[in-house]
């Protein structure tokens, strides 16, 4: 054992501890509401089993202490199937939290923290709350006081190096699923679990393999000498993440001698190995290789387009023909490289059910919350942008869109309130509206306190729509709140929000009704790496605005209307949309009329810039600003066309709305 280096597989201990401790949170928080709690118990349970059981394997012995009095304590329930009271779940919860700290601890390469005196908080009260079938003062006869060994307490120690440890030889044959992405790194947990119970003597792949990561196998063989009988041995390792199944040979005394390899072991060892290539059908890639791939992929979309350009019309049809091959392939290689950066919305919004249970617990209200369409799937990069701008959504919900429990009686509502996330696609955007039924914004309060704060004129506050009013939280410094509060005020971080959501390129709305409810409807791209732009020019400048946010393109003609004062309005949908040029925008000065206009939609408005040509459409890859132009507010990126020219990409609506504001 002393040989083996444990830390490569580190990475993927880390990611799977924290996939458990996030279902963890989520079952929890899903306990305290369910009416049938004893299969939620028996997930808890598997998932705490499992990270304790990586935990041993690993040698983490800080994680294997607290976890296993997790452990404890949710075996208690489930043995004698009796529902958890909330008491119990805060404990829990609190040593969930104890393990994400310890696990942050070994992903920053740091001591990992004992947290003695959570392990003996847990402990003390797995003696006070015994359930009926507990005989020895505390749950699964765990003392108060002590530290639990980090293995199943039936089973034997591992012999002292240099012994032989007692017990009869056993063949352990272990099949992994076929999702598994590293069989090595599963195999490598497998062997140090088995070595916990007895000496390992001989295993098919060897533990040389198994150490330098050369296994592609689905199955495994380890010879076993141990005192654990067939059904701990089979228990231990069924409790295993990755774990098809996991057969013991109740005595295999008389099997060849471990220095031979077994029978049964040779004669399955070239099929299982033969078969490698069926089981395998994912792999953990790390997002900076994608993020490379991805850029690379950029680069042959703009050579694609540079020999596009140099292709002469009437150049043979053989060189057309390989071109337009170029071009289906490396479309096709687009598509699978951005299948493989999309995200489920759940890997973001599994957490929330704790965080907004938290908030409401510590505002002394009673708040559900309900998750839609978690499925739906986003580009990672911009789900990782996303925490944020929901974070602050849900925390206003809870402390300032959601009454205190007496006023929403007396206004007929439901002691309990609701908070609804839903996620849905609409053609080449998703949409994810964060819905409250609480009390609802009052667009004339709205429009005081703007006043009273000192961030609107008396005359501008007498011509705000209604929306335009709704639209004041997002001013920065504007909340509703008087008082500072520790978990936020309408508002707070409201301005944060819009910004970061119509940075990745996406649109905000808010609907609301006073005393029912209120609605954010986030727009959002599909992805930020390649998207489809409109080339646009204004005094012989090109600019690229995104399709997304295009509703049409009109010719400036009959539908133009010129009204006092020189505004021009357009004729649209049955409504006029006020039309800016975009040389007045950027001041780009010059003094032609513009020829086109782009009609835009800023939330539920219309607007239109107006433009002198329009040069056509294009897919492009979009590319950062870097310093000092990231800060030029109304830019989004930049891209690269065919021809090597640079182009800057426009945030049109927020340059538009801020034109109209001056």
């Amino acid at each position: 054992m002393s040989g083996i280096d444990v830390s490569k597989y580190r990475a993927l201990f880390i990611e799977e501890s924290r996939e458990h401790l996030s279902q963890l949170s989520r079952l929890l928080v899903a306990l305290e509401k369910s009416t049938a709690p004893i299969p939620i118990i028996d997930e808890i349970f598997r998932h705490a089993h499992s990270i304790k059981g990586m935990a041993a394997s690993m040698g983490y012995e800080p994680i294997v202490s607290l976890a296993h009095r997790v452990e404890d304590v949710v075996a208690g329930f489930r043995r004698d199937k009796r529902p958890m009271d909330k008491i119990t779940v805060d404990l829990v919860l609190r040593g969930v939290d104890g393990l994400a700290l310890q696990l942050g601890a070994v992903t920053e390469e740091r001591p990992i923290p004992a947290l003695d005196e959570l392990v003996l908080e847990i402990g003390n009260t797995l003696a006070d709350t015994a359930g009926p079938g507990d005989t020895k003062g505390g749950i699964a006869g765990a003392t108060p006081t002590s530290r639990p060994a980090p293995a199943d307490s039936r089973a034997p120690r591992p012999a002292p190096a240099g012994e032989t440890p007692a017990g009869s030889e056993k063949l352990v044959r272990v099949t992994i699923t076929a999702e598994c992405p590293s069989p090595a790194a599963r195999f490598f947990v497998v062997y140090r679990t088995l070595a916990a119970l007895g000496k390992v003597l001989q295993s098919t792949p060897s533990i040389d393999e198994i150490r330098a990561a050369r296994v592609t196998a689905r199955s495994a063989a380890f010879h076993l000498l141990s005192e654990a009988d067939a059904a701990v041995i089979s228990a231990r390792l069924s409790g295993l993440p990755e774990i098809q199944s996991a057969a013991v040979d109740a005595d295999s005394r008389g099997s060849p001698p471990p220095s031979k390899r077994p029978p049964e072991v040779a004669a399955r060892a070239p099929a299982e190995h033969g078969e490698a290539g069926k089981g395998s059908s994912t792999v953990r890639v790390r997002t900076d290789i994608l993020d490379n791939l991805i850029d690379n992929v950029g680069d042959l979309f703009i050579l694609r387009q540079r020999l596009e350009n140099l292709v002469a019309a009437d150049a043979p049809a053989e060189l057309r023909a390989a071109l337009d091959a170029l071009s289906v392939r490396i479309r096709e290689m687009r598509d699978q490289v951005m299948t493989v950066r999309m995200t489920p919305m759940r890997t973001l919004t599994d957490r929330y059910p704790r965080l907004v249970r938290d908030l409401a617990r510590s505002l002394g209200k009673d708040v559900e919350l309900k998750i839609e369409g978690d499925e739906i799937e986003l580009d990672r990069a911009v789900l990782d942008n996303l925490d944020e701008p929901f974070v602050h959504t849900l925390r206003n919900a809870v402390d300032h869109g959601i009454e205190p429990e007496s006023e929403r009686v007396g206004r007929g509502k439901s002691k309990v309130a609701h908070i609804r996330i839903a996620a849905s696609r609409d053609r080449d955007t998703v949409l994810v509206v964060i819905e409250d039924d609480g009390r609802g914004l009052d667009a004339a309060a709205l429009r005081q306190r703007a006043l009273d704060l000192g961030l609107l004129q008396p005359r501008q506050a007498e011509i705000l729509t209604q929306r335009e009013s709704l639209f004041l939280i997002c001013l920065p410094g504007f909340s509703t709140k008087a008082e500072v509060s520790g978990v936020s005020g309408r508002g707070v971080g409201m301005d944060v929000v819009r910004a970061k959501i119509e940075g990745l390129g996406g649109t905000l709305d808010i609907e609301s009704e006073p005393g029912v409810h209120t609605r954010l409807v986030f727009r959002l791209p599909l992805t930020v790496a390649i998207i489809n732009v409109l080339l646009i020019e204004a005094v012989g400048r090109v600019f690229a605005v995104p399709v997304a946010k295009v509703v049409a393109v009109r010719e400036m003609g009959s539908d133009t209307i010129h009204g006092a004062g020189g505004a021009t309005y357009l004729s649209f949908r049955h409504a006029l949309a006020p039309v800016v040029a975009l040389r007045e925008i950027l001041h780009l000065g010059g003094s032609r009329r513009p020829d086109f206009a782009v009609v835009l939609e800023d939330g539920r408005d219309l607007v239109a810039v107006g433009v002198e040509r329009v040069v056509g459409y294009r897919e492009v890859v979009v590319k950062p600003l870097g310093d000092p132009l990231d800060r030029l507010e109304w830019f989004s990126g930049a891209t690269i066309l065919g021809d090597g020219q640079p182009i800057l990409i426009l945030d049109l609506p927020k340059a538009v709305r801020a034109r109209l504001a001056a």
